[in-house]
């Protein structure tokens, strides 16, 4: 029987925030929940959800991040399925999965591409209920070389108020958008409609990462 993976403390503050409050809004700690990681790269948490009795499946583009999970798998008797596939294809039915997560993983551009909106259409498709993603942020936006491969899109105001945008025409509603330093302190956290107002004033506060949550309407 596998043991319950917790959340190490020795990972970065703003990703075991993530995780933590992933796990608490979605309940995943009752287990039961079918669950698509996109781009889990060399991190615990699908293993982390799959050990509270989740379904979970992972994928990634690159062969080396799923040799890392199947390790992971082998030495905690934890058992996920791994895929893999690009972000922008997904091979699966439309809302497949009870929620979707994709942190710090979709933003990464490859083959010229230069924008994660593709990505993040096919997200919001297979998923029946919830989307969580995390992105890098600054108030300019640009774009940095990966560290994994590729380059990586870094969102400003005006592109997390296309992506919610976005998401209201695709039929989500805004749970969560939440702000946060590299320290893991919180900046600013506005649910739904008073994101809107803060957008448009351009007060994203001296935050380096965006965490969002979409429900579906």
């Amino acid at each position: 029987m596998a043991r319950q993976i917790d959340i190490p403390d020795d990972i970065q503050p703003p990703q075991k925030y993530v995780w933590a409050n992933i796990i608490r809004d979605a309940r995943l700690s009752e287990g039961g929940r079918s669950i698509l990681d996109i781009g889990p790269g060399r991190t615990l948490f699908p293993g982390i959800i799959a050990s509270r009795g989740n379904q979970v499946t992972a994928v990634d583009r690159l062969q080396s991040v799923l040799q890392w999970q199947a390790h992971i798998i082998r030495g905690n008797k934890v058992y996920y399925n791994l895929h893999m596939t690009d972000g922008e294809i997904l091979p699966f039915n439309d809302r497949h999965f009870d929620l979707v997560t994709a942190c710090w993983s979709i933003a990464n551009i490859e083959n010229g591409e230069q924008s994660p909106e593709v990505a993040y259409d096919e997200a919001r498709r297979v998923t029946n209920h919830m989307l969580f993603t995390v992105v890098n942020f600054s108030s300019e936006g640009g774009v940095r070389q990966s560290q994994y491969s590729g380059k990586e899109k870094i969102f400003s105001v005006n592109d997390v108020q296309r992506f919610l945008d976005r998401s209201r025409k695709q039929g989500f509603e805004v749970d969560r958008v939440s702000f946060l330093r590299d320290d893991g302190q919180q900046v600013n956290h506005h649910i739904a409609e008073s994101a809107n107002k803060s957008f448009k004033k351009g007060q994203g506060g001296p935050a380096d990462h965006v965490f969002i949550a979409l429900r579906r309407m």
